[in-house]
């Protein structure tokens, strides 16, 4: 039981690194007067599974451009289930830091061939409003010190600008300036 354990285990080891029907087969040698055993795996791998094609639905051509430089999966590579992770979290990040805090990865596809030796990647992106900050009037803080208060948590919500207004009266508050008053002033662009 806890062989087979270990064979599964080994098993899903492989398909996240691209190998898929990998056969792999266990020996027990045991040794006279001992109740100690080593076990031997064998295992057998296929070729890895190579990424046919990378798609990038919903965004613009400049922003496909920048994503395929971002991501750590390529065309020709052989398909990695931790690059396919990080690939989603750098695709997040990448819009947050580019001011698009409400856009969303709505699906992400991996449609492989039948014998599991190449797959197309599909990521379906829901592109929202880009939303810029700018601060005028602030003589205290630099502005990197405020920009910290526009997390992903925060810009996400419905209220995110009343919410760092209040973030930052309450940091001003905190240094002394009891009576800083933040306003938000929102200028729609197309």
């Amino acid at each position: 039981k806890y062989l087979s354990f270990i064979i599964g285990k080994l098993t899903k080891l492989l398909e996240q690194k691209g190998y898929y029907y990998t056969k792999i087969d266990s020996n027990q040698l045991s040794f006279a007067g001992s109740s100690e055993v080593d076990l031997v795996f064998t295992i057998e791998m296929n070729e890895p599974c190579i990424i046919k094609k990378i798609l990038f639905k919903g965004v613009e051509n400049e922003m496909e451009r920048d994503l395929r430089s971002l991501v750590p999966l390529s065309e020709g590579k052989v398909y990695n289930q931790l690059d396919l992770e990080k690939s989603i979290q750098k695709i997040k990040r990448y819009f947050s830091d580019n001011e698009y805090p409400s856009t969303r990865i709505e699906d992400v596809s991996a449609n492989f061939s039948s014998d599991k030796m190449s797959v197309e990647l599909t990521f379906q992106v829901k592109l929202a409003q880009r939303v810029q900050f700018r601060f005028i009037g602030n003589q205290i803080y630099p502005e990197v010190i405020l920009r910290q208060y526009l997390t992903d948590e925060v810009l996400t919500q419905a209220d995110a600008s009343t919410k760092v207004a209040k973030q930052i009266e309450d940091l001003y508050k905190s240094s002394g300036f009891h009576f800083c008053q933040v306003k938000v002033r929102s200028d729609e662009q197309e």
